[in-house]
């Protein structure tokens, strides 16, 4: 349910992604740090902030499908799979085809990308067109946790904006524990990054229905 306080939110997340800022807000899995992913200064406080190795790359959460057709190369058998999962808790690396993106690939030259199905993050990229950084809102080294108080004890200071943290409170006695999204390749071979919230073998068999 997206309320009109929700509404403002999401204009001011808008205003400071465009300005450079940093974000910590919601996906259907944990809670994410990001800025938007072509602006180089942004994507270097993020870096920073999680003292985060020059060597790691990020992912990136995108708009749609569509976004991803224009500038990601797919084979026909990628574009099939994905358009019968996504919205979903999975990360795919694919090869961007522009320059804009490569600067966010790994060493292989892959990226992740996601299309997350969390309705604040629907309406921003409603309001947005552009690449959504995304990293697990913690610093380097240590676990993950969104237990009341926590995120906000770490990074209230260093983020330009806290979106969806209440809400998220809110629903944390109604769920069940949440892992970060899967990360899997494709194309050329199928391979399992991070085993996260879809199960590796689900996902490897629909892989293969797909190209069988």
């Amino acid at each position: 349910m997206i309320n009109n306080d929700d509404i403002d939110q999401i204009m001011v997340a808008q205003n400071t992604l465009q300005s450079g800022g940093v974000l910590l807000y919601p996906t259907e899995t944990i809670f994410g740090l990001g800025c938007d992913a072509l602006q180089y200064d942004a994507v270097q406080k993020v870096r920073e902030m999680k003292s985060r190795p020059d060597n790691k790359s990020f992912l990136v959460l995108c708009s749609s499908l569509d976004q991803v057709r224009k500038d990601f190369e797919l084979t026909q058998a990628e574009d099939e799979f994905l358009s019968k999962l996504w919205p979903a808790p999975c990360t795919v690396v694919l090869r961007p085809k522009h320059h804009k993106l490569k600067d966010l690939c790994s060493e292989s030259g892959g990226l992740g990308v996601r299309w997350s199905s969390h309705p604040l993050l629907t309406k921003l990229f409603e309001k947005w067109d552009g690449y959504l950084l995304s990293t697990s809102a913690n610093l380097s080294g240590e676990s993950y946790s969104d237990t009341q108080g926590h995120l906000e004890s770490i990074f209230k200071d260093k983020v330009d904006m806290i979106i969806g943290l209440e809400e998220h409170y809110e629903l944390m006695g109604q769920r069940d524990v949440v892992l970060p999204s899967s990360v899997i390749q494709l194309e050329p071979e199928f391979q399992v990054f991070r085993s996260g919230a879809i199960d590796s073998n689900e996902l490897k068999h629909h892989w293969h229905n797909t190209i069988s």
